[in-house]
């Protein structure tokens, strides 16, 4: 097996190709792909807006931003509805940062739209691109507090708020699953 590290991260365990997966999660690996870092792969920033994606084999690289909402030493989590590889598994809530935006609009953004709440972004907890089979995503994990609202499920199936070692339990999307051992490394 690889180990790759991730910057102010644990190390994470990639899939091989025989299949053998992360130390949390064997489930979500069947469509899993590895984080890859890398100068070539930052995107380019005016004023902390994104101005410009990168280019690999063809397509654009695609940017999400995701929020670590952490409430009396539990976080909330949001399960994915059908469709997609990573159906009904649990992820960080968050979504596309669309052009001109900066990864902080976007999350405050995707997180009225798809849990119907007013939110504040503060700091980039972790930042890596994560390569799935079908495409590369650049991820942002932002800590986040809620500021006014009750969650609605405008996208999601089902959201909980857990303690880390309860999510580490549960089937978590592949690119979330090394924020989720990040968190438990901070415990």
């Amino acid at each position: 097996m690889s180990e790759i590290s991730l910057p102010q991260s644990p190390s994470v365990t990639a899939p091989s190709s025989e299949g053998a997966c992360s130390t949390l999660q064997s489930f979500a690996c069947a469509n899993a792909g590895s984080p890859v870092m890398g100068a070539k792969n930052s995107p380019i920033y005016n004023n902390d807006s994104i101005i410009l994606s990168k280019k690999e084999d063809g397509f654009a690289l695609i940017k999400v931003a995701a929020a670590i909402f952490e409430e009396k030493g539990k976080i909330l989590l949001c399960q994915r509805g059908e469709g997609g590889n990573c159906a009904f598994l649990w992820e960080f809530p968050g979504g596309k940062i669309e052009d001109g935006e900066s990864p902080k609009e976007a999350l405050v953004r995707e997180i009225r739209e798809e849990l119907g709440i007013e939110s504040e972004a503060g700091e980039v907890f972790s930042e890596y691109k994560f390569s799935y089979p079908e495409r590369d995503i650049y991820f942002y994990f932002i800590k986040a507090k809620i500021t006014s609202g009750e969650i609605k499920l405008n996208v999601h199936k089902d959201f909980r708020w857990v303690l880390p070692q309860e999510a580490a339990k549960l089937s978590a999307a592949p690119a979330d699953i090394p924020i989720i051992e990040k968190l438990l490394e901070k415990r």
